[in-house]
Formats: structure tokens, C-alpha cells, sequence
């Protein structure tokens, strides 16, 4: 072989390798970016549970409350019809 084609044989060996290491880089880069997705998305996940969760409270408060507050104007209608108190608005 001459010198020219060892070098140029050489030169693309060089570029060949530049390309591999710069694709290993570039994958662990992209390996480390998929793993703090992943546990951004795991915590999104966690925080959606625990809204729903809380929502789920809130909701269940709400109606103890309509609950009671429908049984207060019961209430309050039953002694207003026994003292004879005409319901005004």
C-alpha cells in the first residue's frame, strides 16, 4: 500500500473513532436526560395521586357540610312553622 492510501486508511480510522466516542457521549447524555424524565414524570404522577386525593377529601367535606346545613334550615323551618313565624325572603 502506498502512504497516501495508509494515511488516508488512517484518517477515516480516526473519524471513525471520533464518531463512535462522540456517539457513546452523546448516548449516556441522552440515557441521563431519559432518567431525570422518568423521575420528573414519577414525581408529576405522585403529585396528580395526591391532589386527586385531596380532592377527593374536599369533595367528601363539602357534601358533610351541604348535609348539615340542609339539616340546620330543617331545623330551623320546623321552629319557625311551630312558633308560627311566617317565612319571609
Amino acid at each position: 500500500m502506498s502512504k497516501e492510501v495508509e494515511e488516508e486508511i488512517l484518517q477515516m480510522l480516526t473519524e471513525v473513532k471520533d464518531d463512535v466516542i462522540e456517539t457513546k457521549d452523546l448516548q449516556r447524555d441522552y440515557h441521563l436526560m431519559i432518567r431525570e424524565l422518568v423521575a420528573s414524570i414519577r414525581e408529576l404522577y405522585t403529585e396528580v395521586k395526591n391532589s386527586r386525593q385531596r380532592i377527593d377529601e374536599l369533595e367528601a367535606q363539602v357534601a358533610e357540610q351541604n348535609e348539615r346545613i340542609a339539616r340546620l334550615e330543617k331545623k330551623i323551618e320546623q321552629r319557625e312553622d311551630a312558633s308560627g313565624v311566617e317565612n319571609i325572603h
